[in-house]
């Protein structure tokens, strides 16, 4: 299998995109209630620290801590109760074997528990 990227011009094989800078090595979709994955790819498990804090659990580690995280967070409602969740890590967080990700509600700045949380990681296995 071949992937092609942006004008076609850059290609990688299946066979060697794990060591491809250009895509993810790990994701997840996961429920904060019960920290259940409903999918993902190279993250064994979920563990809730306290209300709105995770840490996430690699199945292969990552070569160092200068990886990328991408978070994104969903709340279940309507427009007119729709506010701004935040999802992200601290400086004190990456660990090559797992990362921490905090979840808050943006117009009290409190750490909360979300539907459900989305990352994406970027690094070297």
């Amino acid at each position: 299998m071949t992937i092609y990227f942006g004008d076609g011009s850059n290609q990688t094989t299946a066979a060697s995109s794990v060591n491809s800078q250009a895509l993810a090595k790990a994701w997840a979709r996961y429920g904060c209630d019960d920290t259940t994955l409903d999918d993902s790819y190279n993250v064994s498990s979920v563990s809730s620290t306290s209300s709105g804090a995770f840490t996430l659990n690699f199945s292969t580690s990552f070569a160092n801590t200068n990886y990328a995280v991408a978070c994104s967070a969903c709340r279940e409602g309507t427009t007119s109760d729709a506010v701004p969740m935040v999802a992200g890590t601290r400086k004190d967080g990456f660990a090559t074997g797992s990362c921490r990700i905090n979840n808050g509600w943006q117009p009290n700045q409190h750490m909360y528990n979300t539907e459900a949380i989305g990352v994406v990681i970027f690094g070297d296995q």
